[in-house]
């Protein structure tokens, strides 16, 4: 949902009740850090945190065609940085990285599910 920075569009689509995976994170060859910083707290603003997932969708092998040599826990060790400048506190990061993405891969309404869905 974030190759193309498209705030009107995210928003929109957060209003429907979309889970929204932003996984271009580091990847330089479509956009900065910054634009996509602006994107999520723009859709933290407009109440749709609960439905952002963070992820990187790569490799430290394919990092180096997207213009760099980034590694898998860049989004803490980095990315969460620019969140938190914008405002975004720890446990807004936890909900993204952890809760939001248990919430949206649950199994709901399996046979014998006594969990209500949570994973």
């Amino acid at each position: 949902m974030d190759r193309v920075i498209e705030v009107p569009k995210n928003l929109e689509l957060g209003r429907r009740g979309v889970y929204q995976a932003f996984d271009t994170i580091a990847r330089f060859r479509y956009h900065g850090d910054e634009p996509e910083a602006d994107l999520i707290a723009a859709m933290i603003d407009g109440g749709f945190g609960d439905r952002i997932l963070l992820g990187m969708d790569s490799t430290p092998e394919r990092f180096l065609s997207y213009g760099g040599s980034t590694v898998l826990d860049y989004i803490i060790a980095s990315f969460a940085e620019l969140l938190k400048a914008r405002g975004v506190s720890e446990a807004r990061l936890e909900k993204m990285l952890v809760h939001n993405p248990r919430s949206a891969l649950a199994l709901r309404g399996l046979k014998g599910d006594t969990t209500g869905g949570a994973v």
